[in-house]
């Protein structure tokens, strides 16, 4: 029987506004390796385990094996390795590890931990420069005893501490150039929601414990430099800093808050935009974007790394204190975002009093 269509009395147009985008990933790695177009012709390979890395070809004893091996295998493992082909040596296209990265973050940027079979002072403070522009951690071990002399202010580990760098971390290995202990400190932290953990007395599983005499911790210490000693019967990470200070794990949950900020508030922006909708102007839309910049609060302080103590304050200007010329440009000045890192607890000093 021939009916009237409802639609030609109802006309409805659903349109999904839930289109995702891109989001950045804390518990991947990158490593940058040595190697030549006939061994390996891509130029990077994503592996997800250790068995990958081995069918691919790569012996027990290459860097990247090694490297793989402790980072897939700590307690708290990296989920994927970008491994990234650098060389000038039996390549067609001669690229420094610094090129190389560029070049795969401009293919894919997940990465967060970002490491480097070269050691060499020349490189180590090149990635260092390049890591701390884009945001990764760049995770090296050095073998160079001048780390551990606190006359030396000439060594790679003074280098990147004079420069304060916040995406440099530097571990001391007595055998970094050939065991790649750099890949014990992302097996140990890789895994662990950002700020939910420190990596200040983990096991790295898989890496050595060295035997630092008290002075040689002591400038570690002095230089910000990680190292990894035995304490009552186990191996745990002391000093984890980096170069600039700041402990490693602070870094991770600062570049966290950074990129989900981002995500949310530009997430807001593309779902209002594909509904036909705009962010307003107006309070309205103020409104809105203090909502994205709550909902990445609310996971913080679901899952700890945002503390209580201190209330969270999320702030929009007031309509006077925007500029005309910033209002013409459509740009919203001035959100204050402002919060308490749940620190962690280090050291603890007790004075304990028995009476008789």
């Amino acid at each position: 029987m021939a009916e009237v269509p409802v639609s030609s009395r109802v006309d409805v147009n659903v349109s999904i506004g839930a289109q995702p985008i891109s989001t950045a990933s804390f518990n991947s790695a990158l490593f940058l390796a040595e190697l030549t177009d006939a061994a390996f012709p891509n130029a990077y390979q994503v592996y997800e385990t250790l068995s990958e890395v081995v069918s691919a070809g790569f012996l027990t004893s290459s860097a990247v094996y090694k490297f793989a091996a402790l980072a897939f295998g700590g307690k708290f493992p990296t989920r994927k390795i970008y491994v990234v082909k650098y060389g000038t040596v039996g390549v067609a296209t001669p690229l420094t590890p610094v090129q190389a990265i560029t070049n795969m973050l401009q293919i894919d940027d997940e990465a967060y931990f970002v490491s480097c079979q070269s050691h060499t002072e020349a490189n180590v403070t090149a990635l260092a420069s390049f890591c701390e522009g884009v945001r990764k951690l760049y995770v090296n071990s050095t073998q160079v005893a001048g780390v551990l002399d606190g006359a030396v202010t000439n060594d790679v580990a003074s280098v990147l501490q004079d420069a304060s760098y916040n995406h440099a971390l530097t571990l001391f290995n007595g055998t970094a150039d050939s065991s790649f202990a750099e890949g014990g400190i992302v097996g140990a932290i890789a895994a662990i929601q950002a700020g939910v953990s420190t990596l200040e007395d983990k096991t790295m599983v898989g890496v050595a414990a060295g035997a630092l005499t008290p002075t040689q911790r002591s400038v570690c210490e002095d230089k910000n430099v990680v190292y990894y000693m035995p304490i009552a019967g186990v191996n745990s990470v002391f000093n984890s800093k980096v170069a600039s200070g700041q402990f490693a794990d602070t870094i991770i949950f600062s570049d966290w808050l950074d990129a989900r900020l981002k995500e949310e508030i530009y997430g807001l922006l593309k779902r209002e935009s594909d509904l036909g909708r705009k962010v307003s102007m107006d309070e309205s839309g103020f409104a809105k974007i203090r909502e994205a910049c709550w909902r990445v609060i609310n996971v913080g302080l679901a899952n700890g790394s945002i503390s209580n103590d201190v209330a969270p304050i999320v702030r929009t200007p007031e309509r006077e204190e925007i500029l005309d010329a910033q209002r013409a440009a459509r740009e919203l000045p001035n959100v204050v975002v402002e919060l308490l890192y749940s620190n962690a607890v280090h050291k603890v000093t007790v004075r304990a009093y028995v009476s008789i």
